[in-house]
């Protein structure tokens, strides 16, 4: 949110330094313009009289045209300010829906592949476990008594 708003500034900046350029460049056309007005225009039609007549006909379009776009710029800028994004003034995050998603390389440093069977709460495993290759079904597990040889004791 912090960021956004830094980046809204910054925008709002630029825009107003280029608006200030423009408002500048407005006005010196401006004061070029009605220094050629107030010359008093010469009788002869020469190709000065020419000249000046065409430059105060571009300047005056300029003019206008710059006038124009500085009248849009403003209402751009003022549409934005009062348009923000209502997630901005709600505090709502913006959803955003990934649809496909590309993986290309996992780099894992470090994989704990130990297993604590104290810490899962297993008290008894039982069952058997087989590594490599396995053919066939194993068979049961009987249960046998153990043999229990008794000897005398000797003296």
């Amino acid at each position: 949110m912090l960021f956004r708003k830094k980046k809204k500034e910054a925008e709002t900046q630029a825009i107003q330094q280029k608006l200030a350029k423009l408002e500048k460049s407005i006005q010196n056309l401006s004061a070029a313009l009605s220094q050629l007005d107030s010359r008093p225009e010469p009788k002869s039609s020469s190709a000065d009289s020419i000249m000046i007549r065409k430059t105060q006909a571009e300047l005056g379009h300029t003019l206008s045209m710059l006038q124009n776009e500085l009248s849009f710029i403003k209402n751009h800028l003022l549409a934005a300010g009062n348009s923000e994004n209502p997630s901005e003034k709600t505090g709502q995050i913006p959803v955003v829906y990934i649809q496909n998603l590309h993986v290309e390389h996992v780099d894992m440093k470090e994989v704990d592949l130990s297993n604590n069977l104290g810490q899962l709460g297993i008290k008894e495993l039982p069952g058997q476990l087989n590594i490599g290759t396995v053919y066939g079904k194993s068979k049961p597990a009987e249960k046998k008594n153990p043999k229990v040889y008794i000897q005398p004791k000797k003296d």
